[in-house]
């Protein structure tokens, strides 16, 4: 499962980055999240993102595999990570949409230090789908350059047509 709920707080051993007092919110909603258990430290660890609420202990570990999109807003009342899921949390396992937008608050001044390493993390964890669509790639055996325009100099072998969309740019 991509999104771990944690019943008590597992040390994240050799984290990445740490944010203290960051705010955690999440849509759909999910009873995980609630204003008692939204506020706590975002670890960004080897293999997953963990945040750790103080106030009743409670957490959620999500795989970096789990997070489709992330972005950086500076806007919409306060600054904040952006994220989108492919995993819904436990209690919205039912729902019809796949997608949880997941916002994490903090300090503007360390929200582009953990961009860049979440950036890291995600793109050292690719999703599985991508791995299966290498499946459908058709391999070139054998390459004739001579089939193509390589250089400059070649260019007089294009259509009239062509040498305009080449230079429409």
């Amino acid at each position: 499962m991509a999104i771990t709920v944690l019943e008590d707080f597992e040390n994240v051993e050799d984290a990445y980055f740490t944010a203290n007092s960051v705010s955690v919110e999440c849509d759909p909603s999910s009873k995980y999240l609630s204003s008692d258990t939204s506020n706590g430290t975002v670890y960004l660890g080897e293999h997953q993102l963990v945040f750790h609420s103080k106030s009743p202990t409670f957490g959620f570990a999500l795989d970096y595999k789990a997070i489709i999109i992330h972005a950086v807003s500076k806007e919409d009342p306060q600054p904040h990570l952006y994220c989108q899921l492919n995993e819904q949390f436990p209690d919205n396992a039912s729902l019809e949409d796949d997608i949880v937008e997941l916002r994490i608050y903090m300090d503007e001044n360390q929200l582009d230090e953990m961009f860049a390493k979440l950036c890291e993390c995600v793109a050292s964890h690719p999703d599985s789908a991508s791995e299966a669509e290498l499946d459908d790639v058709q391999i070139i055996d054998s390459f004739d350059s001579s089939q193509f325009i390589t250089s400059p100099e070649q260019l007089d072998q294009l259509t009239p047509q062509g040498q305009v969309s080449l230079f429409m740019n």
